[in-house]
């Protein structure tokens, strides 16, 4: 009888850690509303509703994942939804607002393009199953990498005396010309890596910036532009600085992140 019973309990423990161990593509989209809220302001002549991201307690896990991927999420929330906060600028009641909120979080294929793939990828790092999930990791090449990164990288202008006008952001047109196919969770990360990245990712940009001006790229105005673009690029995809901290930053992260670098 004592075995039994000792069987039983041993049984139902692991039972429990089974199911503790394991989540559904809805589970884990449920999460959202615990780190991202809408919060409806007001300024003196519009209503809009601001979305933040909180550190969540009521998830070990997902706390671990917010903390580290804040600046991360802030910036896919921001540029990367396609949310309308049409009919949500009338409700009142801020639980309402959430639930609302929530719902159109988890309706948004733009969000959940980019948001989703990575925090399914940590919760399996951390030895969970997402059970109706079964997007294989992609493998990318390090200068696929550097390919991306490079590309947030943009020549403004050229004044009248030959010095060039630069800066870093989320300005897809470089991608959008020069790549045929795109990798959005690549993307995201590179993007979030030259953020968290800053002061080296502006001494690379000054450094190839320098280096560009110094060369005779074209008299015709739209050539010198073009050819001073690539040049910047190409710049920028060699300098070992740019490379470093971008190959740090993977390596810090790889087990947690929804895809694969090959070095």
């Amino acid at each position: 009888m004592k075995k039994i019973t000792l069987l039983a309990v041993f049984s139902l423990f692991t039972m429990t850690i089974f199911a503790q161990k394991s989540l559904t593509i809805q589970e884990v989209k449920d999460k959202y509303g615990l780190f991202v809220k809408a919060v409806k302001k007001e300024s003196l002549d519009r209503v809009y509703i601001d979305k933040i991201v909180v550190v969540p307690e009521e998830d070990e896990i997902l706390s671990e994942f917010v903390t580290i991927n804040k600046a991360f999420i802030e910036l896919i929330i921001t540029n990367y939804s396609s949310i309308s906060s049409d009919g949500m600028k009338k409700i009142r009641d801020s639980l309402k607002l959430q639930a609302k909120f929530l719902e159109r979080l988890q309706a948004d294929q733009l969000f959940n393009q980019y948001c989703l793939p990575y925090l399914c990828a940590f919760y399996q790092s951390k030895g969970y199953t997402i059970s109706d999930y079964n997007t294989p990791k992609k493998t990318h090449t390090f200068d696929e990498m550097i390919d991306v990164a490079v590309k947030y990288f943009e020549l403004k202008n050229i004044n009248s005396r030959g010095e060039y006008n630069t800066r870093i952001g989320i300005n897809e047109d470089g991608l959008i010309r020069t790549l045929d196919v795109r990798n959005p969770l690549l993307e995201i990360f590179c993007l979030n890596s030259i953020k968290k990245n800053n002061y080296k990712a502006y001494q690379a940009m000054a450094k190839a910036k320098k280096s560009a001006q110094k060369l005779q790229l074209g008299l015709d105005d739209n050539d010198r532009f073009k050819i001073a673009q690539g040049a910047i690029y190409v710049l920028l995809s060699v300098d070992e600085s740019f490379r470093g901290f971008l190959k740090v930053d993977y390596e810090k992260n790889a087990k947690q992140l929804p895809f694969t670098i090959k070095f």
